[in-house]
Formats: C-alpha cells, sequence, structure tokens
C-alpha cells in the first residue's frame, strides 16, 4: 500500500481518546496558560468564534464592512457574511501573504467596522502597522489566529509603541483560534474567542450566554467515533484509504454558511486538556522540520517568489509554504508530489473573490493580481510528526528533477507565451 503523507494536523493516540472521554467533566480550560489576562470564550469552531465576534460588533455600531484579504480561507468571508456584514477585500503585498497595507487604507471608509488580519500558515500579519491604524481610525482589529496557536511575536519600542512580546492572537482587540482537523492543535473541533477590548467583553459575554449547547449524548458518539477514524487513518499507511472517498473532501475548504454557532462541548474541553501537554512536543517537531525544508530547499530560492525563513523558537508554522515564480513548474512538481503521497497541496486554489459562492455577497467588485498570482503558484508541504527526513529528501529530489528539466526546456524554447496579470507580475518578481 501507498505510504501517504497527511497534509496538517498531528496524531491522536487512542490513550489520548480513552483518557478523555472516561475522565470526569473538567472546568479547566487549556488555553488558560496561553493568554490568563485574556476573557476566552469557548465555542463550537473557528468560524462560530468569528461570527461571535463580529455580532459583538455589529450590535455596538452601525457600520458593517469588514476588510480581510483576498486570499485567505473560504470561513473567514463566510463568517462574516453570516454575521451579516459585508466583506471587503483587499489584496495582497507582492511576494508575500500578508495584506498590502496602501490598499487597507484606501479601502477604509466611514462604514467600516473591524480588519481581521490573517497570520496565514502562523505566519504573522504585519501586526504592529495594522494595530497602530486601526487605533488611527477608530477601527476594530481582529487577529486571526487559527493557524497560528502557540506561535508569539515580539513588537519593539522602537518599531511599535506597543511595546510587547506575547502570543498571535493577543494583539488585537479580539482574537480568534480554531481546533479543527489540520489546526496547530487538532481536536477535530472547537474554537475560541480572545477579547482584548473592555468595551467589546460585555457584548461577547452577553453573546454567549446566548449560545446553544449541542446535544451532549449524540455529539459525544459522533465526535468519539471521528476520533477513533482519525485516529487509525492519520497515519501515512492508511491515510491513502480515505483519501479515496470522494464524499469526505479530505484537504477542501469550502465556503459554506452551513455551519452551527454554540458553545464547546465538553468532550473537545477534555481532548484539549489532554493533549496540551503534548503541544510543547509537536511544536518542537515542526520547528526541526522547518528547518530541515529551509536547509534542503534553499539551493532552489531563486525560483520562488516567497520562502520562508525563520529563526528561534517563536514562530512554527502550520505548513511549509512556497509560491513559486513559474506557475507551470509549480503545477508539475504539485503533480508529482501528489502522485508520491508526499503530503504536497496547492492550498486554497483561488482568491476568496472567486470562490464558488462567494461573488453574489460582494459588493464591490474587483481584481485582486498579488493574491491570484499566490494562489495559482503556491505549494505547501506537511510538517508534522509523520514526516522523516528521507521524505523531506524524496521532494527536494522531485523538486530539482522537474527544475533542471524546465531550465533545461528554456534552451530549445527561449520565447516565454505568458500572458495575463498573473503572469506579468511572475515577470516583474523575476527581475526583482
Amino acid at each position: 500500500m501507498l505510504r501517504s503523507l497527511p497534509p496538517a494536523g498531528h496524531p491522536i493516540r487512542m490513550r489520548t481518546i480513552f483518557s478523555a472521554f472516561l475522565s470526569p467533566s473538567e472546568e479547566v480550560c487549556f488555553l488558560k496558560e496561553f493568554n490568563s489576562d485574556i476573557p476566552i470564550y469557548l465555542v463550537s469552531s473557528g468560524s462560530a468564534a468569528l461570527v461571535v465576534a463580529l455580532s459583538c460588533l455589529k450590535y455596538q455600531s452601525r457600520k458593517n464592512q469588514v476588510t480581510l484579504p483576498a486570499y485567505s480561507c473560504p470561513s473567514v468571508i463566510a463568517a462574516i457574511i453570516k454575521a451579516g456584514l459585508e466583506p471587503v477585500l483587499c489584496d495582497l503585498r507582492p511576494n508575500s501573504l500578508g495584506m498590502d497595507f496602501d490598499e487597507v487604507c484606501a479601502k477604509i471608509g466611514p462604514d467600516t467596522l473591524a480588519i481581521i488580519a490573517v497570520h496565514l500558515f502562523g505566519i504573522p500579519e504585519n501586526i504592529i502597522e495594522l494595530k497602530g491604524l486601526a487605533q488611527k481610525r477608530g477601527i476594530i482589529l481582529i487577529e486571526d489566529a487559527a493557524q497560528a496557536f502557540g506561535n508569539k511575536v515580539h513588537l519593539s519600542p522602537q518599531s511599535s509603541p506597543l511595546n510587547a512580546y506575547g502570543y498571535l492572537g493577543s494583539f488585537g482587540d479580539i482574537g480568534i483560534l480554531s481546533f479543527g482537523r489540520g489546526k496547530p492543535l487538532s481536536l477535530l473541533g472547537g474554537g475560541a474567542t480572545l477579547i482584548n477590548n473592555q468595551e467589546v467583553e460585555a457584548l461577547a459575554k452577553k453573546q454567549f450566554d446566548f449560545l446553544p449547547q449541542s446535544n451532549h449524548f449524540l455529539f459525544g458518539i459522533r465526535y468519539l467515533i471521528n476520533l477513533f477514524l482519525y485516529s487509525v487513518f492519520y497515519h501515512p499507511n492508511l491515510y491513502s484509504i480515505p483519501q479515496k472517498i470522494p464524499g469526505l473532501k479530505l484537504g477542501e475548504t469550502i465556503f459554506t454558511l452551513d455551519f452551527p454557532t454554540q458553545k464547546m462541548n465538553s468532550y473537545v474541553l477534555r481532548v484539549g486538556n489532554k493533549l496540551m501537554p503534548n503541544f510543547d512536543s509537536i511544536r518542537k517537531r515542526r520547528l526541526e522540520l522547518m528547518r530541515i525544508y529551509a536547509e534542503r530547499l534553499e539551493s532552489f530560492k531563486e525560483e520562488f517568489a516567497f520562502f520562508p525563513e525563520f529563526n528561534g523558537e517563536d514562530i512554527a508554522l502550520l505548513r511549509f509554504p512556497m509560491i513559486f515564480k513559474d506557475r507551470g513548474k509549480r503545477d508539475r512538481i504539485l503533480i508529482e508530489l501528489k502522485k508520491r503521497g508526499l503530503g504536497a497541496t496547492g492550498m486554497y486554489p483561488v482568491p476568496l473573490n472567486e470562490q464558488k459562492g462567494v461573488s453574489s455577497y460582494l459588493v464591490t467588485k474587483g481584481f485582486y493580481p498579488n493574491a491570484k498570482f499566490v494562489s495559482e503558484r503556491i505549494l505547501t508541504l506537511p510538517i508534522h510528526e509523520h514526516v522523516r527526513v528521507e521524505d523531506i529528501d524524496h521532494i527536494r529530489q522531485i523538486i530539482e528533477k522537474h527544475l533542471a528539466k524546465s531550465n533545461r526546456s528554456r534552451c530549445f524554447f527561449p520565447q516565454n507565451n505568458r500572458s495575463g496579470v498573473g503572469e506579468a507580475l511572475a515577470s516583474r518578481n523575476q527581475g526583482d
């Protein structure tokens, strides 16, 4: 049977599942050690956490627009729409995964209620400038740290009046966390809203108190089955089996408004409390793999418009992302990596404005060339304990083979038939 790496997540052992379900119900929240001074509201998912936050803001203001990056998880824009607010998309900076600050400034208007800073793959968004902008304009800053749980940043007094060092999700007025499948701490469900704004906190408590609780018994049975299946099939020797079942849609994130907004079930909390002591070792392994990827792939850096580089222990990536300058090279490498079961993905295949079902909710239509460029050229590699050094060496060999083949082809076909704004950006990036 083909060994197949999951693209994200981490194992959940059977002993952890049994321990969580057989132990008495606990009131202790596993998040307290991360954000002990910030009120935390535990809900059914990261999307639900964002709906709770936005509903609070909507209640206290007549403003109805929320700015977010044009390249991001469809769940983010779904939460904005479900809260009854209007999404306003902002393009990315060239050669990056963060929002273009000048465009954010230009799109802020009298109806702007909030800005959502998304720490994609755990990479910190430009929180210093965005925080300063939000304070200056009287706008709420929301940090989507769903993919960045446990990551820290230092905001120095030279670069920011905030002089702070702490976890992503705790610098904005509101922080969003998610514990769904494939997140830094994967509980297969659950999320959290962190409130760092006293005016919003009172409304958040009211909003949270009115949230329904899922049926404890039925949820527990379904959750237990999902945990068992995940525990068994997350292993590389078995992961190819659920991959072949189309209905499961593994690795896909679709736009949908059909998700519950409820309080976190106590079973999810129990699993979180049991897994939390292992989180440091999960992060440590990710940091080790990041360094190995960076070492093995550094010689190809000229092929990438973006290549992650981090030092220290503060930033553990959820996946290792690279943005190729050439779309064709990305496509060919991605196809073979998938064929070999090496856990590579093309992540979100289109900008949010092109996501199926989204366009009808966008009042302002637009084209986002940098977001489009990223969607067509990004490739992510798995970072979890099942990834072996031999897997990374295999990935490197595949990348080297296809890049060498492409470079040889250029000798015979010097004319590069590129077209479109995204391709023009590729040409510009190669000339930087």
